[in-house]
């Protein structure tokens, strides 16, 4: 009977593998590849990373810009507001009446016959401004053919009118005529126009008046019309 015998008179480091590469190809070139594929995405991240940068610089930069037009608005509204107020201002300056120099020299003119129950200065009344007709706003066109011409805004005169009303006694009609004519002269030429005596505002004392000095046996009213307070 026949039998067969296998030998294997190879080393064992010179057995080769089934693979058709060898791991130590392999390794060299799996390495590679791999760090080729990090390197990639190390590059792709960090351009990510710039353009997100150049974004963020971008976003930032037009944020800053409506931020200081922001602020610049802000503080031009706030120099008109200033402007408007000072404007005010000025004009109401312009426009005061100085009681003060005239009250101060009444004393002096006030007939020793007259005495004062009451002074008041009106509250100041303006006019009620009239609109022009509506046919003066289409009579002001320009017509077909004719050059156009520049509209220029006149400045707006506002005038107040302002009164000043003294009552009290006196002993005759005499001195508050006096009185009278002393409103209307010197140091009250700068405040009052006119300065008169209403219909029935002198009269015979009563005893609901309270009469205070036996000679003064008189009431009267004198109206003094003042200079307008004028607004520009």
């Amino acid at each position: 009977m026949r039998s067969t015998i296998h030998m294997n008179l190879l080393d064992h480091s010179e057995l080769k593998g089934s693979n058709p590469v060898r791991f130590r190809v392999l390794a060299p070139v799996l390495s590679f590849i791999v760090l080729t594929v990090l390197l990639v995405m190390v590059a792709d991240a960090n351009s990510k990373a710039k353009l997100q940068l150049k974004t963020q610089a971008d976003i930032q930069e037009k944020a800053d810009r409506l931020q200081g037009r922001k602020k610049f608005e802000e503080l031009t509204a706030r120099k008109k507001a200033a402007d408007s107020s000072l404007n005010q201002l000025d004009a109401y300056m312009g426009s005061r009446l100085m009681f003060g120099k005239s009250l101060k020299s009444l004393q002096s003119v006030v007939p020793k016959t007259v005495q004062f129950t009451s002074m008041e200065i009106t509250k100041p009344v303006r006019p009620v401004e009239k609109k022009p007709p509506a046919g003066a706003a289409r009579g002001s066109r320009a017509k077909a053919g004719e050059p156009a011409k520049s509209a220029v805004t006149p400045k707006v005169k506002i005038a107040e009118k302002v009164g000043m009303l003294i009552g009290g006694f006196a002993d005759s009609n005499h001195s508050v005529e006096s009185l009278q004519r002393s409103l209307q002269s010197g140091a009250f030429s700068n405040v009052v126009v006119k300065a008169e005596m209403p219909d029935r505002s002198f009269r015979l004392a009563t005893g609901r008046d309270g009469v205070l000095n036996g000679d003064m046996k008189f009431v009267f009213e004198l109206k003094c019309e003042c200079r307008e307070r004028v607004f520009e």
